[in-house]
């Protein structure tokens, strides 16, 4: 069969044009980008522009990664939207975890269909006390943080670090003016705002901060505690002290070890998003700063003096956070000597820690809680009978703090009034106050040790505090360092408070260390002298009845020499009567 020229013409037509439509059909793999890309922009405008449908948000979300496994930006959107998800249906959704711990806290809650970014956690009047009854337990809030809580938000930073550094998304002003919290956020500019992988950086930093503190508390024993336990209406006369002592005899110990690594870990990963953070926002240019949501030196990028300063504080800033960082895994003293902006500190505040120990592990139970009394208000308070009870580990957390002004705590140190001295049955002894104390070497005993470890060996002191009593009088001798390297005569000055319960305070005395002397006294007059050995004084004892009790206080204050001396106030409490 013969075909006419015509017709071959019009068929190699035919096949040419269907040849150049198929060679122009959108490759599908193409396709499904930019239909993953634009479903991610749908997505994330709703969520700028305040929709709480973060079901709706994360299915739309999950489905652009689906499509693009390398999207980048639908994968974090869609991990902080998939926590908004977690925290909305958990708070208002009946049967959720948070909404169970908020409401039996004693709080009403919003419905389920409450804007989310609006609604309010208002407090339920009750007559349950301070308390209310159905108050969680510290066991129920610990598994909603290591089972619900913690497991979203460290898939969250997971997704935050993953960022490239190319990451970079804009959002127009007119989608953060329709947010219901326009009113709280930095709206007033015109051009667009750029999140980048510097602002996605910091946020993870500040999160893995959040759940290092969680793990922290995770890894030591709450047994249970029962909020209503303290509950002052219910119990009037609770000495929450003595609650934990008695009730809870596992609060304050190691829980678990794992945690407490996870701790460290956490905040190691913290210090890492930081510096990935702050060098890429370093890196940008003023006016790219300016255009991002977080900027290092907010208000003075258009100074190029402040600037520079800023920018050398934060990188002192960095220095110093690397040495402690670093610190974390080495069991050995770190000396912190500077402060943040790199200044070098005081003799006297520079601290020597051991980090790795923290991490270890302390049973703060067997460190922190010996207890005494407190006469004048009848609960307990952290203390002893004597200050060699106190010891090295009770100063320094287990080893933790391992020096103080370049001196190792030891035992009898105050450590600034964590603990009070209670001094039930003083020596019956009078003394003469005239200067000479040979008469205090018997019938006196120690109530406050000399405070070495506030400062450093070579600075002038008060040393030890002594008690003695008789039927008249209260005899307090307090001695001074015979340290002549630098002169107290004229700024160096003593505080020394003595307060009786049945409320009239004895004195006030305030001196220069040297024989000229001020006293000013309320009701009750004693009798003082002071030399370079110390300072003696009898304050006589207000008459009532038994038993009488004094407070005692002792406080020293720096010359301007630069001489810090015990500048703080140590609370010492003498049976008298």
């Amino acid at each position: 069969m013969r075909m006419h020229l015509c017709q071959r013409v019009l068929i190699l037509g035919v096949i040419l044009l269907a040849g150049a439509c198929d060679a122009r059909r959108p490759d599908p793999v193409a396709l499904d980008v930019q239909v993953a890309s634009e479903k991610t922009l749908e997505a994330v405008a709703r969520l700028f522009r305040g929709d709480d449908d973060f079901g709706g948000i994360v299915a739309t979300l999950d489905e652009a990664v689906r499509t693009d496994p390398g999207n980048r930006n639908a994968a974090v959107f869609l991990a902080i939207t998939r926590v908004l998800q977690f925290l909305d249906d958990s708070l208002t959704r009946p049967g959720g975890q948070l909404r169970s711990l908020v409401t039996r806290s004693g709080f009403a809650v919003p419905p389920p269909t409450a804007q989310f970014w609006t609604m309010q956690i208002t407090p339920v009047p009750h007559t349950q006390g301070t308390v209310i009854d159905s108050a969680p337990r510290a066991l129920e809030v610990a598994n909603f943080l290591q089972n619900d809580l913690l497991p979203r938000l460290e898939s969250l930073v997971a997704a935050l670090e993953a960022v490239p550094a190319s990451f970079s998304w804009f959002v127009a002003p007119g989608e953060f003016m329709q947010h219901p919290l326009a009113a709280a956020l930095p709206v007033t500019r015109q051009r667009s705002y750029e999140i980048d992988r510097g602002d996605l950086r910091m946020l993870a930093a500040a999160l893995n901060v959040a759940i290092a503190q969680a793990r922290f508390l995770l890894g030591y024993e709450h047994g249970n505690l029962d909020p209503n336990d303290f509950d002052v209406i219910d119990h009037p006369n609770v000495d929450p002290l003595l609650v934990i002592q008695n009730n809870y005899l596992n609060v304050g110990n190691v829980r678990s070890a794992a945690q407490l690594t996870a701790c460290r870990d956490r905040l190691e990963r913290a210090w890492d998003d930081y510096q990935v953070a702050s060098a890429h926002i370093r890196g940008e240019s003023p006016r790219r700063q300016a255009q991002g949501i977080l900027t290092l030196a907010p208000g003075v990028l258009v100074d190029p003096t402040l600037l520079a300063q800023f920018l050398a504080d934060e990188a002192a800033f960095r220095t110093w956070m690397t040495g402690i960082v670093g610190a974390f895994r080495t069991n050995a003293n770190l000396l912190i000597d500077r402060g943040p902006n790199g200044v070098l500190l005081p003799p006297e505040e520079q601290v020597a820690v051991n980090l790795f120990r923290l991490f270890a592990g302390v049973n703060l139970r067997t460190v922190f809680l010996s207890s005494v009394v407190d006469p004048f208000t009848g609960f307990s308070r952290l203390g002893v009978t004597s200050p060699s009870l106190i010891t090295p580990a009770m100063l320094t957390a287990g080893g933790v703090l391992a020096s103080i002004g370049g001196v190792v705590p030891v035992a009898g140190d105050l450590q600034g009034g964590a603990y009070a001295v209670r001094v039930d049955n003083p020596p019956t002894s009078t003394k003469v106050i005239d200067g000479n104390h040979n008469d205090w070497t018997t019938g006196s005993v120690v109530v406050a040790g000399p405070p070495r470890a506030a400062i450093l060996p070579s600075t002038a002191d008060l040393g030890s505090v002594y008690v003695a009593r008789d039927a008249n009088n209260l005899y307090l001798r307090i001695d001074r360092d015979l340290q002549t390297l630098i002169d107290l005569s004229a700024f160096g000055s003593v505080s020394i408070q003595v307060d009786w319960l049945n409320g009239t305070t004895a004195g006030v005395w305030l001196s220069r260390l040297s024989p000229v002397f001020t006293w000013s006294s309320n009701r009750l007059d004693p009798v003082a002298a002071v030399n370079t050995a110390g300072i003696e004084l009898a304050t006589p004892v207000p008459a009532g009845p038994a038993p009488i009790w004094a407070a005692v206080s002792v406080e020293v204050f720096a010359d301007q020499s630069g001489a810090v001396l015990a500048n703080r106030r140590e609370a010492l409490f003498v049976r008298v009567q």
